[in-house]
């Protein structure tokens, strides 16, 4: 029975993945901007990359282009995310799904497809949500699985954990 409810959430998460990445594959068709080899390095991450982490990577992508189309000085953060690392709870953080989630973030950045700023990510707590942003073949990935798309109740819980 276990077995079955693993193997269920598993297959959920990556049906949703599944749609994503039909659009890399389509999209990559006809793509005159990448090469061969940058479409094998797009589509090995592609397959890498949880479901969840092309969610965050789709959050921080929406977050990094709403602040850059709003000039005004209230813009730098338009989703509302954490304007602080987590590094005074390290040890006391008693949300597993919070910690996962970091932990996952910190997979993304220690892959360099996301920055933090003027940041620098030394552990999953040292995680600043507000300040982290998409970077080289992340924004690639972004637009051709047009991760725009995403569910906005997946990215409406990773709001609530980032918040």
């Amino acid at each position: 029975m276990f077995e079955g409810v693993v193997l269920a959430a598993q297959r959920e998460a990556e049906e949703k993945k599944v749609r994503l990445y039909g659009n890399l594959l389509a999209n990559l068709a006809f793509a005159q901007d990448h090469d061969r080899s940058q479409a094998n390095f797009l589509i090995r991450l592609g397959e890498d990359l949880s479901y969840r982490q092309l969610c965050l990577l789709s959050l921080f992508a929406g977050n990094t282009l709403l602040s850059d189309a709003d000039n005004s000085s209230d813009a730098d953060n338009p989703l509302g995310l954490r304007e602080r690392d987590y590094s005074d709870h390290v040890g006391k953080v008693n949300n597993p799904d919070l910690l996962m989630l970091l932990q996952e973030t910190y997979d993304l950045y220690q892959r360099g497809i996301v920055s933090s700023g003027t940041y620098v990510m030394l552990s999953p707590a040292t995680a600043n949500p507000s300040q982290i942003s998409p970077v080289g073949a992340a924004w690639s990935l972004y637009f051709l699985m047009e991760l725009r798309e995403v569910s906005k109740d997946d990215l409406a819980v990773l709001m609530e954990l980032l918040s």
